[in-house]
């Protein structure tokens, strides 16, 4: 069985345009060029999850999630395409960053 690092987002705390995207990056990300572990992005209830999107670019198609019990992790998707998205973790009180990742749709 397959490892997921997997991120529930509340599908009720965002806006209208930001539905359109998080359906989007829902389901399993595969790393373009590393052999490593997918991502999943589900949609949740508010009590269930643990991303909320506080801010959509909608004409750089980007979203930023924050942590409900951590506000200090942020996770900036940018997505190219409905198959492809780019990904980056800050912490910002660590003013840690970590190198935008590519991950592609895993197909059905």
């Amino acid at each position: 069985m397959e490892q997921f690092e997997l991120f529930s987002i509340d599908k009720f705390k965002c806006n209208s345009e930001a539905k359109y995207y998080l359906n989007i990056i829902e389901g399993e990300w595969h790393p373009q060029d590393l052999n490593d572990s997918p991502l999943k992005f589900i949609l949740s209830t508010s009590d269930d999850s643990d991303y909320i999107c506080k801010y959509i670019n909608t004409e750089h198609k980007q979203l930023t999630l924050y942590n409900k019990n951590n506000s200090s992790i942020v996770i900036e998707i940018f997505i190219p395409n409905d198959n492809k998205i780019l990904l980056t973790i800050m912490n910002t009180e660590a003013l840690g960053t970590s190198p935008r990742m590519t991950f592609i749709k895993h197909k059905s």
